[in-house]
């Protein structure tokens, strides 16, 4: 009961997180998928991992995308 109460009052933050853990941008769910199979410490979750690995491959994706037929 305590868990439905507390997902009931946090919602908005659980989406938050849930958003960013599995955007809907096709580029950033390619770039953290790139990460987790790469890095089995990778954690989607944890901000800090996200940016690591944006930074690493939206540049990569980005420049691949630009450059496709």
């Amino acid at each position: 009961m305590a868990a439905v109460a507390f997902a009931a009052i946090e919602h908005d933050a659980i989406v938050d997180v849930w958003t960013t853990a599995y955007p809907g941008d096709r580029t950033m769910r390619t770039a953290l998928q790139l990460c987790s199979t790469e890095d089995r410490e990778f954690n989607r979750l944890r901000a800090s991992d996200r940016k690591w690995c944006y930074e690493k491959w939206l540049p990569v994706l980005s420049s691949t995308a630009d450059n496709s037929p």
